[in-house]
């Protein structure tokens, strides 16, 4: 449930960790100037992250970055991702994961990453729809709205609404759409 908004470097990330999730957060503008949306690497001593899981997360990458939505580096373990949304404005959608010892997979498309990696089966790329003046909450009829699953260890969003709302858990770090506040009745202005 974290919002992550114009991050330099990855907007999520592990270095050297074990058994990490990241679920349901929402990182907006990322990777404008290194690294990628997400990214796993190893930590001085060269001791890998392991065991990472990666869901119903809205990962967009920073407009002008030329930087990978994802950047797996020496990664041991399981890595399980599904039910994000993957937003690149450009159009732009790559996929990395490295090894010191090879081989190295460098895919371009979600659909690529997908069949390479055997992960991210009910993903998206699509543009997620979020209202930046509402701290990026999706708007009405924004399709990441009862897209994601139903977490057992995330019950509550941002703000702390209750998980889920509507048929399933919303993707991102909020639950519910954006709405306008209504304007008020029966209001008399006096001078």
């Amino acid at each position: 449930n974290n919002i992550v908004v114009d991050a330099a470097m990855a907007g999520l990330g592990s270095i050297a960790g074990d058994n990490v999730r990241f679920e349901n957060n929402t990182v907006i503008n990322a990777a404008r100037s290194g690294q990628a949306v997400f990214r796993a690497a190893p930590n001085q001593y060269q001791t890998p992250t392991r065991n990472v899981l990666l869901k119903n997360n809205v990962l967009a990458l920073a407009s002008s970055s030329s930087r990978p939505m994802i950047h797996l580096y020496n990664v041991a373990g399981s890595f399980v991702s599904d039910s994000n949304t993957w937003f690149s404005p450009s159009g732009r959608y790559a996929f990395w994961r490295e090894s010191p010892s090879g081989p190295n997979s460098y895919w371009s498309s979600l659909e690529a990453w997908r069949s390479g990696m055997n992960v991210d089966s009910r993903s998206r790329a699509i543009d997620p729809r979020l209202d930046a003046a509402r701290l990026y909450r999706p708007v009405p009829g924004s399709p990441i709205v009862d897209a994601g699953e139903t977490l057992a260890g995330v019950t509550t969003d941002y703000s702390g609404a209750r998980r889920p709302l509507g048929a399933a858990s919303d993707i991102g770090a909020h639950e519910g759409a954006a709405v306008a506040p209504t304007a008020p009745t029966n209001v008399r202005i006096v001078r």
